[in-house]
């Protein structure tokens, strides 16, 4: 295989795998660094890789998801193998995330589809957004979208019934800098403890504080904006993590930037 640019990592266990540029997904040692495998069934580039929840995959089942700009999702075993499509979108497949025996996927075709794990049939297809879905993320009853159009949005979830409604919006852009939506798309979302964390085009990492929401009660919710954290990058965050020191309780968040800078933060 030709060298290719890495798009997306997961850690599977002992391995690490990474999505391409060309498509295959390839797989390594996490400690050896040795390459393992090939996982060559999408015919774009692997936009997110996203585990199953926690699954373990036992007797072949789903362990992680592939999204691609091919316009399709696939779930792989724990030993690599392919199996199951979830194809319906029509645009590049952005983000994943698993929740029970949902998979959620975003994309550029401006919808979320929910999918049974199992059978790879469509459960739902929500929309709302008017650009690209890039960034999905969950907390108790509600699934959080960050799109190219700037926008948050919150969906009230019914996992039994794959159903969600749209709850809430925020507008992250900032007209009075005359931002384009593009400089403003939300490309990334992470749960921090009761917070989401946001970040995108614009450089600027920002901290909400999430809703009280239980699942029953009707009407609207509120995503208040806490802070902006003040190291805005100059060319932009794609990407969020964090790494739970659970007995010094304390979560360190990460951006990976444009411009191959990576910074920092702590939150107590």
């Amino acid at each position: 295989m030709q060298k290719s640019l890495a798009w997306s990592l997961l850690v599977v266990g002992r391995e690490v795998w990474v999505g391409t540029e060309e498509g295959p997904v390839l797989v390594f040692d996490a400690k050896t660094t040795a390459r393992l495998r090939e996982q060559r069934q999408h015919c774009g580039g692997v936009y997110h890789l996203c585990d199953n929840g926690g699954e373990s995959g036992a007797d072949g089942g789903a362990v992680a998801f592939s999204c691609s700009n091919d316009f399709t999702a696939r779930a792989w075993s724990v030993r690599g193998e392919h199996v199951q499509l979830y194809a319906g979108h029509t645009g590049g497949v952005r983000c994943g995330l698993a929740l029970g025996g949902w998979l959620w996927t975003g994309s550029d075709d401006h919808t979320i589809r929910c999918w049974d794990v199992e059978s790879g049939g469509v459960v739902r297809v929500l929309e709302g957004h008017t650009r690209g879905v890039l960034a999905l993320a969950a907390a108790s009853s509600l699934l959080f979208s960050g799109g190219d159009d700037a926008c948050i949005k919150g969906w009230r979830l019914r996992a039994s019934e794959g159903e969600a409604s749209c709850v809430l919006s925020v507008n992250c852009g900032e007209p009075e800098l005359n931002r384009t939506l593009r400089e403003s798309r939300v490309s990334t979302l992470l749960l921090v403890g009761p917070h989401l964390w946001s970040a995108g085009a614009d450089g600027c990492v920002r901290v909400w504080q999430l809703p009280s929401d239980d699942g029953t009660a009707g009407g609207a919710l509120e995503l208040r904006l806490l802070r902006e954290l003040p190291e805005r990058t100059a060319t932009g965050c794609q990407m969020l993590c964090n790494v739970s020191y659970t007995q010094r309780r304390v979560v360190w968040g990460a951006s990976l930037c444009d411009s191959t800078a990576a910074m920092l933060w702590q939150q107590e």
